[in-house]
């Protein structure tokens, strides 16, 4: 599986899309507007695909959806003003538990993170958009290993808890898939 670079051209049915919505390898988009944790468009095995299409064809290869998720949180930094601000950047613990989680939601509830971001709350948030019920579920693991997890739409806040068991990400998921 690849990921967009430097190097990767921009695809010319995509202008204006290809730098406010991607994926990139390894560092934040400096010169795109604040897009927020949501990217549209990634890389699978060599193709530019719409991220709500991504499931479907991510799923086929465990092995593409572990080094995605791998990815993200090895490419997940802390911004330099929270670094300023004294937040401490996500520890190893916090990385491993993360990754753990999110190849739980794969594996279980083929669920697919749209980001894996690291978080002024020192840890790392995963979020996970729905596009069809334009639903957001937001898993956020701290640098204490404690997580926390929202369920939310357009109008607010659904759903929100402490996440301290596997009952408790169930009740999430199903809260985020309605």
């Amino acid at each position: 599986m690849e990921y967009i670079s430097d190097t990767l051209p921009m695809p010319a049915s995509l202008p204006g899309i290809w730098e406010k919505s991607l994926y990139v390898e390894n560092k934040a988009i400096s010169t795109a507007p604040d897009i927020g944790d949501d990217y549209d468009y990634v890389v699978v095995d060599g193709q530019l695909v719409k991220k709500s299409e991504t499931s479907s064809r991510l799923s086929s290869n465990v092995n593409a959806v572990v080094s995605f998720i791998n990815q993200m949180v090895s490419s997940a930094k802390l911004s330099d003003h929270f670094i300023i601000e004294g937040i401490t950047p996500p520890n190893e613990l916090c990385k491993d538990k993360t990754k753990d989680v999110a190849k739980k939601l794969f594996s279980v509830h083929g669920l697919i993170p749209n980001s894996i971001k690291a978080s002024a709350e020192e840890g790392l948030l995963m979020h996970y958009w729905d596009s069809d019920i334009r639903r957001s579920l937001k898993i956020e693991v701290y640098n204490d290993i404690l997580s926390a997890g929202i369920v939310s739409e357009d109008t607010g806040v659904l759903f929100a808890l402490d996440v301290e068991t596997s009952s408790d990400v169930k009740e999430l998921v199903k809260q985020y898939k309605g």
